[in-house]
């Protein structure tokens, strides 16, 4: 929902912070509506979990992670055997998440717990299974 009057912005679900929840998503058009609500210009940023923002640097950061996810993946597929989605394994790809690791949970021990069952597992699977048309 988006007040335009106040430019307040309620995401729901579509920002979690300060680690995205990427279980069950399509990452391209997750993107894709991550940057269309981007470009509302907001001054509020009311997320589904986590803290309130007052700018969309946080919603930028998930954007900049799924293109990276995304071109990595996608990079990868020429150059790989098509493996069925029942025996697909995310540590099949090299995709580095590093630099988000350290944005999103930072020293945290739970948030890189979470980071990591999420992004290197859940999203990289998320976006091989679209990328090879199984959605």
């Amino acid at each position: 929902m988006f007040l335009p009057k106040e430019r307040i912005l309620i995401t729901g679900d579509l920002v979690v912070s300060p680690v995205p929840y990427t279980g069950g998503s399509y990452p391209s058009e997750w993107r894709d509506t991550l940057r269309a609500m981007v470009a509302m210009n907001p001054a509020v940023v009311v997320p589904g979990h986590g803290a309130i923002a007052r700018d969309t640097a946080y919603m930028q950061e998930v954007i900049a992670l799924l293109d990276s996810v995304i071109s990595q993946v996608t990079a990868q597929l020429p150059s790989m055997r098509p493996v069925p989605l029942a025996q697909f394994k995310a540590s099949t790809l090299k995709v580095d998440v590093e630099r988000f690791r350290k944005s999103m949970a930072g020293d945290d021990p739970e948030r890189k717990v979470w980071f990591d069952s999420m992004v290197p597992l859940s999203l990289v699977k998320l976006v091989y299974q679209e990328a090879i048309g199984s959605h």
